[in-house]
This record gives structure tokens, C-alpha cells and sequence, in this order.
């Protein structure tokens, strides 16, 4: 003759726990999952930025081997009308952002 089990109970909650840790376990590599995507769309964001940042600073490398030159050589005609436009640009700006502060005081 067969005895029923006694153990069936215990089974049947360890049944139900592992049911219960796998879909645990599923649910967190889900997150995992998005996660590791959120950091991927990322990644390829600070690529973009550090391109940008490098196209930037040649053209800054640039401008500023221009600076040079032109302060190398104060004596030319050349620096001085660059030096004599570049005053009256700054002056002309200055006069703009002035009278917009008068008219915001108004």
C-alpha cells in the first residue's frame, strides 16, 4: 500500500516560493535591462558632446593662433585697423547694451 506523502504540503509551498523568486528574478533583470539601455542612450549622448567639444575647441585653437599673429606683429598696418575694429565693435556694444538697459529701467 502507498501512504499519501506528508511532505505534500511543504512541496507545494516550495512550489509556490520558486514560482514567486523567478518572477522576482525576472522582474529585476527587466529593470536591469532599462537600466543598462538608459546608460547606452547616455553613453552615445556624451560621444555626441565630446565631438562637439572637440570641433570647439579646434576652432578656439584657431582663433587664438590668429590672436597671436596679429599681437606678434603690433607694428603692421594690418593689427592696427584689426585693433581700431575691434575697439569700435566693443564700443558699439557697449553703447547697444546701454541704451537697452536705460529703456528696461523706463
Amino acid at each position: 500500500m502507498t501512504q499519501p506523502c506528508e511532505q505534500a504540503p511543504n512541496i507545494i509551498q516550495i512550489r509556490r516560493e520558486m514560482v514567486e523568486s523567478f518572477s522576482e528574478v525576472r522582474e529585476s533583470q527587466q529593470r536591469m535591462i532599462g537600466l543598462l539601455e538608459n546608460v547606452a542612450r547616455q553613453d552615445e549622448r556624451i560621444k555626441a558632446m565630446a565631438d562637439t567639444l572637440h570641433r570647439h575647441e579646434t576652432s578656439i585653437n584657431g582663433l587664438y593662433s590668429r590672436v597671436r599673429k596679429i599681437e606678434e606683429a603690433p607694428g603692421s598696418t594690418a593689427s592696427r585697423a584689426w585693433w581700431v575694429i575691434f575697439g569700435g565693435a566693443v564700443a558699439a556694444i557697449g553703447g547697444v547694451i546701454t541704451k537697452l538697459v536705460e529703456v528696461a529701467a523706463k
